[in-house]
């Protein structure tokens, strides 16, 4: 759910982000996105983006996201973030210019029945007294 006119947080379930190892590919010296994490950022773009510039251009914001693994297999909590994070639009038409401006975060996971496979993201303003970009 994306709220613009006076916005205050953007909300979305999104699916739940590749593997670490499943993000990169090499091939002759070249190193380029995986099929599977392409289309990891193209669906996150299709939910995410929006005919506007840059929502939040230079404020500091708080990213919260909630886990939803898609079984109960060992992962590492972290493990999610750098293909969500570089998922999520930047720039013209993006959430963010950066993904730097990022100040806080917190991550947590669940396993609740019928929830299984997907993120949960809340992005806002970051509210914490002396939080400034440097």
């Amino acid at each position: 759910m994306i709220y613009i006119m006076g916005i205050k947080k953007i909300e979305a379930f999104l699916p739940y982000p590749p593997a670490l190892n499943h993000i990169w590919r090499m091939h002759n010296n070249s190193i380029y996105l995986s099929p599977e994490a392409r289309k990891y950022k193209d669906h996150v773009r299709d939910v995410l983006a929006w005919e506007g510039g840059c929502i939040w251009k230079s404020e500091m914001l708080a990213l919260h996201v909630v886990s939803y693994p898609p079984d109960r297999r060992t992962r590492d909590i972290d493990g999610i973030l750098k293909a969500l994070l570089d998922a999520i639009p930047s720039g013209v038409g993006g959430i963010w210019a950066d993904d730097s401006q990022i100040a806080e975060l917190s991550v947590l996971r669940k396993y609740e029945e019928g929830m299984r496979g997907c993120v949960f993201v809340s992005i806002s303003k970051c509210r914490k007294r002396g939080v400034k970009k440097l």
